[in-house]
């Protein structure tokens, strides 16, 4: 995967001058070159443009920033796109009509940290947290993270969003049936209903656990 992200946005620049697209963004025409080039030539050391960098060259490439991120390495092929995370929580709380406080206190996170999540994030909540916001807003938290575009889907890989033992299971699924390789497609089938069982299984086991509270005798 030799500088495709700097032949890329070679190709995205045309024939538009260092200059004007430099205008356009706000860094320097060298600093463009270098990142076509895929090195400091002042250094000769490889370049790493930062997210800033590559939002402002997005826009004025009218480019996914996605795909700019992921060809310089921030963003893996299992890893989730924030904005989509972000925008996602921001319309479901919306359409539940939901307020920042509740949402805060059925989470038990603070009103800051669930603001955060809808305007900057760093990373995606933590897998219980995760699960919490994805009840409230009636979708799979799949959907939520950005791993498949039904909401009442399932994602088909295993994520870092994922428990350990959900993590294991999926990662060591069986790759072959009555001695048969089985194929992508059949192979992203049982991963997406291994991903629906094991979340009916853990919804079974919170409403069991609350039945178990209601039915024990409190302690006078």
């Amino acid at each position: 995967m030799e500088n495709e992200l700097g032949n890329l946005l070679r190709e995205l620049r045309g024939k538009t001058p260092l200059r004007e697209v430099a205008a356009k963004t706000g860094l320097s025409h060298t600093y463009i070159r270098d990142l076509e080039l895929g090195i400091n030539r002042s250094t000769k050391a490889p370049i790493k443009p930062s997210p800033d960098t590559l939002k402002r060259l997005s826009e004025a490439y009218n480019y996914p920033y996605k795909q700019l991120m992921k060809l310089a390495g921030y963003i893996g092929d299992n890893e989730p796109d924030l904005s989509v995370f972000s925008e996602r929580l921001a319309i479901g709380i919306q359409k539940m009509g939901l307020d920042l406080k509740d949402v805060a206190g059925k989470c038990n996170v603070s009103v800051d940290y669930i603001q955060k999540l809808l305007l900057s994030p760093s990373q995606l909540p933590g897998s219980d947290t995760l699960n919490k916001l994805a009840e409230l807003i009636n979708v799979t938290s799949d959907y939520l993270a950005g791993y498949t575009d039904d909401p009442k889907g399932y994602g088909t890989k295993s994520y870092p969003t994922d428990k350990p033992d959900l993590k294991e299971l999926l990662e060591n699924q069986p790759l072959r049936y009555d001695g048969v390789d089985l194929s992508p497609e059949e192979q992203e089938i049982i991963t997406a209903h291994v991903r629906m069982a094991y979340d009916l299984i853990k919804k079974s086991n919170k409403i069991r656990a609350g039945q178990r509270r209601k039915n024990t005798p409190s302690e006078e």
